[in-house]
């Protein structure tokens, strides 16, 4: 998968200072501003009948997507990653703007609608109101620490870099005894 905003690749190189992992939040982002292309590359996956060293076949997949990811960013630079020939190898996830905020709005009445029959309408405004503030400032912490988002749940990034920095902290310690 590429994912590609303002033709820059988000998942370029792993060692990138570049590269922006395409979390919930980076891609939510683009709802209002700038949006994430999401390309596929389909490829099925050879696997051995004898599966003796599985990490070794999972590391050759990688080097190959690693591969394509690299002549991705390749293209955009020079300017040629929407010729035919480049995008022939590629499916678009296609977006629609309009169906997610439908979603989203579906989703919150759905929750209002329940939380009035059951007369806990309170309850869950309270409880939405500390889920927000816990999510917003752990998710600013992590940035903040770390500079970029590691979210794939609530709280990561913040856990992340908090543990990150403890062990920072930790390695200097030991180096400087």
């Amino acid at each position: 998968m590429a994912f590609v905003r303002d033709g820059k690749l988000l998942n370029c190189q792993l060692l990138s200072p570049d590269r922006v992992v395409p979390d919930i939040y980076t891609l939510n982002e683009g709802v209002g501003g700038s949006p994430v292309e999401i390309f596929i590359h389909l490829k099925t996956m050879q696997v051995a009948q004898d599966m003796s060293d599985p990490k070794a076949i999972f590391l050759e997949n990688y080097k190959e997507k690693d591969s394509v990811l690299k002549k991705w960013d390749e293209h955009l630079l020079a300017g040629t990653a929407n010729s035919e020939s480049w995008m022939a190898q590629f499916t678009p996830i296609e977006s629609n703007r309009l169906e997610f905020v439908m979603y989203q709005i579906g989703h919150t009445l759905l929750v209002l609608v329940l939380g009035i029959i059951f007369g806990r309408l309170h309850d869950l405004t309270i409880a939405f109101f500390i889920l927000f503030l816990l999510v917003t400032s752990c998710h600013t912490i992590g940035s903040t620490l770390n500079s970029t988002s590691m979210e794939s749940v609530p709280f990561e990034t913040g856990i992340k870099a908090v543990v990150a920095c403890w062990l920072k902290a930790k390695a200097q310690k030991r180096k400087s005894v």
